[in-house]
């Protein structure tokens, strides 16, 4: 018997880590490994789940990393864009 479950995560966050025509650079991971850390620090671990991905075929931007459900991209990231793109992902849950 499939259960419906209501309480899961509110948000998904992909972040590209390897792919195919791309180079795997250690700042994939470290943008990955921050993002984890920063929303396990706000306590939103059970809200929003931070996850890897392979390729998005958007090879040329990366790093990129796509927020669900809103299905907003972020392309070329920067380990100094993290805050911005932690406070549009955390808006509404932070009062």
């Amino acid at each position: 018997m499939n259960k419906k479950r209501d309480n899961f995560y509110k948000k998904h966050v992909f972040i590209c880590t390897f792919g195919k025509t791309c180079s795997t650079l250690p700042e994939h991971f470290e943008i990955f490994n921050i993002l984890k850390n920063k929303i396990a620090e706000k306590g939103l671990q059970n809200e929003i789940r931070i996850n890897k991905a392979g390729c998005m075929n958007w090879c040329s931007a990366g790093p990129v990393l796509v927020i669900y459900p809103e299905g907003k991209w972020y392309s070329e990231i920067k380990i100094q864009d993290i805050d911005n793109i932690i406070e549009d992902i955390t808006k509404e849950f932070i009062k």
